[in-house]
Protein backbone atom coordinates (compact mmCIF):
# COMPACT_ATOMS: atom_id res chain seq x y z
CA UNK A 1 0.00 0.00 0.00
CA UNK A 2 1.54 3.38 -0.65
CA UNK A 3 0.93 6.60 1.19
CA UNK A 4 -0.65 9.64 -0.88
CA UNK A 5 2.07 11.82 -0.31
CA UNK A 6 0.95 15.45 -0.50
CA UNK A 7 -2.27 14.40 1.90
CA UNK A 8 -0.24 12.66 4.07
CA UNK A 9 2.21 16.08 4.00
CA UNK A 10 -0.83 18.41 4.81
CA UNK A 11 -2.26 15.92 7.54
CA UNK A 12 1.08 15.98 9.17
CA UNK A 13 1.35 19.87 8.67
CA UNK A 14 -1.74 20.03 9.59
CA UNK A 15 -1.27 18.03 13.17
CA UNK A 16 2.24 19.68 13.93
CA UNK A 17 0.58 23.20 13.79
CA UNK A 18 -2.69 22.86 15.78
CA UNK A 19 -0.42 21.08 18.27
CA UNK A 20 2.00 24.37 18.48
CA UNK A 21 -0.71 26.62 18.25
CA UNK A 22 -2.38 24.63 21.56
CA UNK A 23 0.31 23.64 23.91
CA UNK A 24 1.31 27.55 23.26
CA UNK A 25 -1.82 28.40 24.13
CA UNK A 26 -1.91 26.55 27.31
CA UNK A 27 0.79 27.57 28.79
CA UNK A 28 -0.32 31.14 28.11
CA UNK A 29 -3.77 30.50 29.82
CA UNK A 30 -2.33 28.64 32.99
CA UNK A 31 0.71 31.75 33.12
CA UNK A 32 3.35 29.41 32.50
CA UNK A 33 6.55 31.03 31.73
CA UNK A 34 7.35 28.19 29.00
CA UNK A 35 11.25 28.13 29.25
CA UNK A 36 11.19 25.17 27.74
CA UNK A 37 9.03 26.53 25.22
CA UNK A 38 11.19 29.46 24.61
CA UNK A 39 13.92 27.17 23.17
CA UNK A 40 11.56 26.97 20.34
CA UNK A 41 12.60 30.43 18.77
CA UNK A 42 15.76 28.43 17.91
CA UNK A 43 13.85 26.81 15.20
CA UNK A 44 10.93 28.61 15.20
CA UNK A 45 12.12 32.68 13.87
CA UNK A 46 10.08 35.33 15.73
CA UNK A 47 8.28 32.42 18.20
CA UNK A 48 7.44 33.84 21.48
CA UNK A 49 5.08 32.67 23.96
CA UNK A 50 2.46 35.19 23.34
CA UNK A 51 -0.97 35.05 21.99
CA UNK A 52 0.85 36.86 18.31
CA UNK A 53 3.45 33.74 18.82
CA UNK A 54 1.34 31.33 18.90
CA UNK A 55 0.13 31.54 15.37
CA UNK A 56 3.61 32.19 14.19
CA UNK A 57 4.69 29.01 15.68
CA UNK A 58 1.76 27.62 14.01
CA UNK A 59 2.45 29.13 10.66
CA UNK A 60 6.38 27.64 11.53
CA UNK A 61 5.23 23.94 12.73
CA UNK A 62 3.04 23.60 9.28
CA UNK A 63 5.88 24.10 7.10
CA UNK A 64 7.96 21.91 9.02
CA UNK A 65 6.05 19.25 9.43
CA UNK A 66 4.65 19.42 5.43
CA UNK A 67 8.28 19.22 4.66
CA UNK A 68 8.83 15.98 7.38
CA UNK A 69 5.63 14.81 5.76
CA UNK A 70 6.11 15.04 2.38
CA UNK A 71 9.68 13.51 2.89
CA UNK A 72 8.56 10.12 5.42
CA UNK A 73 5.74 9.29 2.48
CA UNK A 74 8.28 9.77 -0.42
CA UNK A 75 11.14 7.25 1.92
CA UNK A 76 8.00 5.18 2.52
CA UNK A 77 6.81 4.53 -1.39
CA UNK A 78 10.33 4.56 -2.36
CA UNK A 79 11.20 1.41 0.32
CA UNK A 80 7.80 -0.11 -0.53
CA UNK A 81 8.04 -3.25 -2.88
CA UNK A 82 5.39 -3.61 -5.06
CA UNK A 83 3.36 -6.47 -5.79
CA UNK A 84 4.32 -9.13 -8.64
CA UNK A 85 1.96 -8.63 -11.66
Amino acid sequence: MKLHTSAFALTTGITAGLITLLITFLFLILGYEGTTLVKVHKLFFGFQVTWWGAFLGMLWAFVYGFIGGLFFAWLYNSLQKSPPA
